[in-house]
């Protein structure tokens, strides 16, 4: 028996049409679960609305909140507001980035509700050693009723901060039936393989997102130039580097790797670009659980990764990709060296991991975790036993 659906105010700093992968989560995970009958609530604070605006769906709605430079008073304004919109909910979660962490205990407290603190890669990752958003942090963890996390190695991060609620880990979803590349998405694929390609045959390495220092985009480039492997890679880049990763890239770019970079492109336009590639890289310094990392799964590319956060959780080195551990440069090339080797075997590695996503990495199978722990914390210890989730 399913149990009864909470009524859900969702409280995120990250929201479409706001690109990236915290928007894409707290949509697929909001969705999948008013799919299930949950009525979820959004509440948006948003450093780029300028005023408050509300909308309504299919079950649920959503409260844009503008915030500033003038934060307190932004924050001090929603409060007297939240119980003119509903004042109904049965249960709160922050969700995406340190400015719900922040916010979450207060309302908690104000609307006297349980906390449940959503942790993705960065929230702790980098939280736990900021000095201005450690604090808020662990104050989000000892108000918690229950915390939730999308990589393994986040339950022993959340524990040294000293949350003493449950912890439930639920990995990320996609939906295989959505995410085709469509025969329009396949021919510009193949043009831009044929541009990269001209009439060598190099590996194409596609590293997709926001790319930042923790990314290892720079690292992987100064790795494949150190193995003088720059006639055989060729690395395509959709995402806007920092400056100081551009800054690693051009030395890589002037040392004779060939380096394609586009702008960052919104989800449905990367499936013209993904397939275009060999394989999908993922060296992270940290990560939590990066949606390409299943969108690669989708269209059958296999990884060359590091064991960082989700990527350590769920592939397996030789099955789904090449595998190295986080730091270890020399495991790094290493790994690009397999991977060159048995490039033969990439197709079939990324079929692996596409079997592999599809049968395990359901929207429905995060949505029912969700649904499952959110109806524990509201309905108690009772039905806490019922769901399948465990600390890892």
């Amino acid at each position: 028996m399913r149990a009864p659906s909470p009524h859900v105010l969702f409280v995120t700093g990250h929201w479409p049409p706001a690109q990236g992968g915290m928007a894409t989560s707290a949509d697929r995970i909001v969705g999948g679960l008013r799919g299930r009958g949950t009525t979820v609530d959004v509440l948006h604070l948003s450093s780029r609305a300028r005023r408050a605006r509300r909308t309504t769906t299919s079950g649920g709605s959503a409260l844009i909140w503008p915030v500033g430079p003038d934060l307190a008073e932004d924050l001090a304004g929603l409060l007297p507001a939240l119980p003119r919109w509903t004042g109904a909910w049965d249960v709160i979660v922050s969700f995406g980035g340190p400015l719900p962490l922040f916010v979450g205990p207060t309302l908690a407290g104000w609307l006297k509700l349980p906390l449940v603190v959503a942790l993705r890669g960065a929230d702790i990752d980098t939280g736990m050693f900021h000095p201005r958003r450690l604090a808020p942090l662990q104050r989000a963890l000892h108000a918690a009723a229950q915390v939730v996390v999308v990589s393994g190695d986040k339950v022993a991060k959340a524990r040294a901060l000293g949350a003493t609620a449950p912890i439930a880990h639920i990995p990320n979803g996609i939906d295989l039936d959505a995410w085709q590349a469509l025969p329009s998405d396949r021919v510009r694929a193949a043009q831009l393989r044929a541009t990269l390609r001209g009439t060598k045959d190099p590996l194409i390495l596609a590293c997709i997102g926001h790319l930042k220092r923790k990314k290892g985009v720079g690292t992987l480039a100064r790795a494949i130039v150190s193995l003088k492997l720059q006639d055989q890679l060729i690395l395509l880049l959709a995402g806007t580097p920092s400056d100081a990763v551009q800054a690693e890239l051009d030395a890589a770019r002037e040392a004779g790797l060939s380096i394609h970079q586009q702008p960052f492109v919104d989800r449905e336009r990367l499936l013209g670009v993904l397939p275009a590639a060999d394989v999908v890289a993922l060296p992270s310094v940290h990560d939590g659980m990066p949606n390409v990392m299943l969108e690669a799964g989708g269209l059958g590319l296999p990884l060359l990764a590091s064991r960082a956060g989700g990527m350590g959780d769920h592939l397996v080195d030789g099955e789904h990709g090449w595998l190295f551990d986080v730091g270890d440069e020399d495991a790094l090339r290493h790994a690009i060296w397999r991977m060159v080797q048995d490039r033969a075997d990439a197709p079939a590695r990324g079929a692996r991991w596409r079997a592999r996503v599809a049968e395990q990495f359901t929207i429905d199978a995060e949505a029912q975790q969700w649904h499952s722990v959110l109806s524990a914390v509201v309905t108690g210890p009772a039905l806490a036993s019922t769901h399948h989730i465990e600390e890892s």
